[in-house]
């Protein structure tokens, strides 16, 4: 049963200025129609061959699930972590909860966003009224940059997102965080979706994510052979898993090889409370770049981001009078 009722529904939809008659997913017949369209269209970097468009339409007609891309010549083993998409079982519920995030992304995308990611979400058509169909995303996604999604159940171990990354398949998730959740520490289909699919119109981009899956394929091969080479030297072991694991190896074998610096090293999204607490949406400590900018200058801030780069940041109020002077 839904959540909740008809007079709810139509508070979030005025708080995000949605209208609930957008609110309306394509029947089969008329997706199958969007795609058999799509699917013909020649004046893409990369044109789906008739013997590839054939079967796919077919399982899109016959309604089944959809799985993992199978446009191109590559395939992916998702075992366990494999999922699938019953689009007719999303709930209007849902794709509220899609349009109500779509819409308070809106404002930030657009003052944000490279014009590149902006094309992109017109493109995919990510930016409207309803959860995305995945036939026909995917689709749109290989017509690009020959990418693909392979549908997972869950966050999937490192070693399986890279594989997937060397591959060109980018793994998403098919559920809908409920209906006026602002945050989730899993991701979701708003996550990956919303967040991710647009820059897959940006071909660099995507070389860059494809290279990414493939060096770390390269270091992982070596590492294996390192472990064989020390015979079950626990500690030997546990050092060349580290090394292996260090995200700025992947930078610096790549810059070796062509002859260039390796990049310094950042550390990524941690933040600190005044308790040494790392910040939390969910449990709202610190304090947002909202709230920063409310008190001070953006140059106090991008001041404090720049300093310590390799350190993590505590970042609550009484931080911001330091920065300012």
């Amino acid at each position: 049963m839904p959540e909740h009722t008809q007079a709810d529904y139509e508070l979030f939809a005025k708080k995000n200025s949605i209208q609930l008659s957008e609110i309306r997913p394509l029947s089969l017949e008329e997706r199958i129609q969007r795609l058999e369209a799509e699917m013909s269209r020649t004046d893409v970097p990369y044109p789906i061959p008739p013997d590839k468009r054939a079967p796919y339409i077919a399982a899109a007609r016959a309604g089944l699930p959809f799985r993992t891309g199978n446009l191109g010549t590559e395939s992916v083993a998702l075992g366990d972590y494999e999922c699938q998409q019953h689009y007719e079982n999303y709930t209007f519920e849902e794709h509220l909860s899609w349009a109500c995030l779509v819409a308070q992304q809106k404002k930030t995308k657009e003052k944000f966003a490279c014009q590149e990611y902006q094309n992109g979400e017109k493109l995919f058509e990510i930016s409207g009224g309803v959860i995305p169909d995945f036939y026909l995303l995917n689709a749109r996604i290989y017509q690009q940059t020959a990418w693909q999604l392979a549908t997972v159940n869950e966050i999937i171990p490192a070693e399986l997102f890279f594989t997937c990354h060397s591959k060109r398949f980018f793994p998403v998730t098919t559920f809908m965080r409920p209906l006026g959740t602002d945050y989730l520490e899993e991701p979701d289909i708003g996550h990956d979706v919303a967040g991710h699919v647009a820059t897959f119109t940006i071909s660099a981009v995507a070389n860059v994510m494809k290279y990414h899956g493939e060096t770390r394929n390269i270091i992982y091969a070596e590492r294996d052979q390192q472990i064989e080479a020390v015979q079950g030297d626990v500690e030997a072991i546990r050092l060349i898993k580290t090394t292996a694991d260090e995200l700025l190896k992947y930078a610096g074998r790549i810059c070796k090889a062509i002859g260039a610096r390796p990049p310094e090293g950042f550390n990524y999204e941690l933040f600190l409370d005044e308790n040494g607490q790392k910040i939390s949406k969910t449990k709202g400590n610190g304090i947002t770049i909202d709230e920063w900018l409310r008190y001070a200058s953006p140059e106090s801030l991008s001041l404090y981001m720049f300093q310590s780069p390799r350190k993590a940041k505590r970042l609550y109020f009484d931080v911001i009078p330091k920065a300012v002077d």
